[in-house]
């Protein structure tokens, strides 16, 4: 069946097999920042044992206090502690069935890391990747608050569709502006993990090449074969990177589809990211760093590259696909398979269209040519999902 130019339906009560993570177990629904709450106490944690600086966790955790802040919902609807145990037994359950299936890439990609490691470290740029990716994230996401402010204070009538749209960013000036300071301040958190994927990756790399005493220079019978060895194991790296790309695709699928269809899951980790129906770019970082932890360390044998080209190349994904898949004035089609998600929820849920035509839950609309007109975008809504819209925009404070 041809589902491109259809009406998009609610997902199955039985997903094809292999579209989510079977869980067991059960939780209390609510807190949509629990997840987050969990990260600031992981944040401080790392920064006690010296894993990370204390200025950061502090920064992070600043910022999600910011955003908790300028969430104007209660409290308890923003936290709900004793729901949180389960809501975290349920969630380890997604991050242990994504880990067994990542092993054997983790596994090859530690391998080829030996023989690349000895030419490719050398060649690194003295400031981390993280440093390079969050300062570029941070000055792109300034500018774009400063735009959106100035915008949403002095041209409030020109401010576009995006805050327009009567369920959306929101329709008043005052609850827009929030908006976009919330979507700064809380998107600061997420992006940490999104812009450490490498530096985590190596480091664990690094940790066990000098812990079980596999650094290729140090063996005599080896060492003056470097190069040689260096340009087998790259030969070896671009021929099977299309096959490593595949488990990143449709583990993101699976930890996307599950999220929504398990609702204390949805509750506590993702629907924090739903606020924005129709997204800004700002909005593209509020995604939980639980979330994040899960869809950004999925491709080990990308991280094999220069911190500097791994930075250059994450900037142009970033340019062409993070932020145009966030921004709903965007002219870019390559974000407009995400937007439709946001507007309809329960469809799109991969990086690319492939998972979703797979699985059944791939939509596009028709062309402009042979759609009928329409009224507003929230009329487009499946039934189920008008009154929630609303909730997570926050229209209901």
């Amino acid at each position: 069946m041809n589902t491109a130019n259809t009406k998009p339906q609610q997902l199955l009560h039985s997903p094809p097999a292999g579209a989510e993570y079977r869980l067991f177990g059960a939780a209390g629904t609510g807190g949509a920042y629990n997840s987050h709450f969990v990260a600031g106490a992981i944040f401080i944690g790392l920064a006690a044992v010296g894993a990370i600086d204390w200025w950061l966790a502090i920064w992070l955790d600043s910022c999600l206090a910011i955003g908790l802040l300028l969430d104007r919902r209660t409290m308890n609807r923003k936290l709900a502690l004793r729901a949180m145990p389960g809501q975290m037994l349920l969630y380890s359950q997604v991050a242990l069935r994504a880990a067994v299936h990542l092993l054997p890439y983790y596994l090859f990609a530690f391998v080829l890391y030996l023989g690349m490691a000895p030419v490719i470290l050398p060649l690194n740029f003295a400031i981390s990747s993280f440093a390079m990716l969050y300062g570029f994230y941070m000055a792109i996401r300034i500018y774009w608050l400063v735009r959106y402010l100035w915008v949403l204070h002095f041209h409030w009538e020109r401010a576009g569709r995006t805050f327009q749209t009567h369920q959306a960013n929101l329709k008043t000036r005052s609850s827009a502006i929030r908006h976009v300071l919330w979507a700064f301040f809380l998107g600061n958190v997420g992006l940490v993990v999104r812009c450490s994927s490498q530096v985590i990756t190596i480091a664990g790399f690094e940790y066990l090449r000098q812990r079980m005493n596999l650094d290729l220079t140090k063996h005599p019978d080896l060492s003056g074969h470097m190069m040689t060895i260096f340009w087998v194991t790259t030969a070896i790296w671009l021929a099977t990177f299309w096959f490593a790309l595949q488990p990143a695709f449709l583990i993101y699928y699976r930890v996307h589809r599950t999220f929504h269809t398990c609702r204390p899951l949805y509750d506590s980790v993702h629907s924090i990211h739903h606020r924005g129906v129709l997204p800004t770019q700002l909005d593209s970082g509020t995604i939980s760093p639980l979330e994040f932890a899960l869809t950004e360390l999925n491709l080990p044998a990308a991280t094999l590259v220069p911190n500097w080209y791994w930075t250059l190349g994450q900037i142009i994904l970033a340019l062409a696909g993070h932020f145009p898949s966030h921004d709903t004035n965007t002219w870019m089609k390559t974000g407009h398979h995400h937007l439709l998600h946001h507007r309809l929820f329960n469809v799109n849920f991969g990086l690319i269209a492939r998972e979703d035509k797979r699985y059944g839950s791939y939509y596009c609309e028709p062309s402009k040519a042979t759609a009928p007109s329409s009224g507003p975008v929230e009329a487009d809504l499946p039934p189920p999902w008008r009154q929630a819209v609303a909730a997570m925009a926050g229209e209901d404070d």
